[in-house]
């Protein structure tokens, strides 16, 4: 029995934020995730970058998906060519927590889909409570 080929390729590559992540690999209580941005890198709003993909064309739709289900974290056309294409997403949309993410560009004309592979992030955005002051 063979398997049903997926509806788009994974050639994309995986969306790189500007900002340095933090490694979670280390830590001295195990995390999900292997990496990790926190409320610096994420607030007000948060730079990332996507490679260049084959056959670019102004009009292709581009996206960056996150969370269980994905949901678009945004979405639109591309709109000038280059080897980089920077989007800006709010803070908001990203869901807190230990979440996946990918890529996304559904060719215009054709409609031929691409996918970057599914990474995991932990996305802290929440500031941690710390200790009770002394008394």
């Amino acid at each position: 029995m063979s398997t049903v080929p997926l509806p788009y390729d994974e050639s994309l590559t995986i969306p790189f934020q500007s900002f340095e992540t933090v490694d979670l690999t280390k830590t001295k209580h195990p995390e999900n995730s292997s990496e990790g941005l926190g409320r610096a890198a994420l607030v007000p709003r948060s730079r990332w970058g996507l490679n260049a993909w084959e056959d670019q064309t102004p009009g292709d739709l581009r996206g960056m998906y996150a969370g269980v289900p994905p949901q678009p974290l945004v979405l639109g056309p591309l709109d000038s060519l280059g080897p980089i294409e920077f989007i800006f997403i709010d803070a908001d949309k990203f869901p807190d927590g230990d979440n996946p993410y990918f890529a996304r560009v559904v060719r215009f004309g054709n409609k031929q889909e691409s996918r970057s592979v599914v990474k995991t992030m932990l996305f802290k955005q929440s500031i941690p409570g710390g200790g009770r002051p002394a008394a």
